[in-house]
């Protein structure tokens, strides 16, 4: 159970990075981010293209695989749906 305890971290450094960065940084942080979450789904999918093609790979090293690509697209997902919130909240304040 490594991988999601280094999830956590991540986010823990997302929030200590974001935290003192201007606005080029944070969307720069954020695309850096996708970037990471895109490898490890093609990660997983080359996975899953190598057990479909008779190639030996293990199942569980396939599934982790798979798992790790959905909790890191799941988080990115929320941290861009709680960017939208942010913008959205600063949007509807009246000057």
């Amino acid at each position: 159970m490594i991988e999601p305890i280094s999830a956590i971290s991540a986010i823990g450094n997302l929030v200590e990075t974001s935290s003192v960065t201007t606005e080029n940084n944070v969307g720069e942080l954020f695309i850096e981010k996708l970037s990471e979450v895109d490898e490890t789904i093609n990660a997983a999918e080359s996975n899953l293209n190598a057990l479909a093609s008779g190639e030996s790979i293990s199942t569980h090293e396939l599934m982790l695989s798979m798992e790790k690509a959905k909790m890191q697209l799941g988080m990115i997902v929320e941290v861009r749906n709680k960017l939208v919130e942010a913008y959205q909240e600063i949007t509807r304040i009246q000057i």
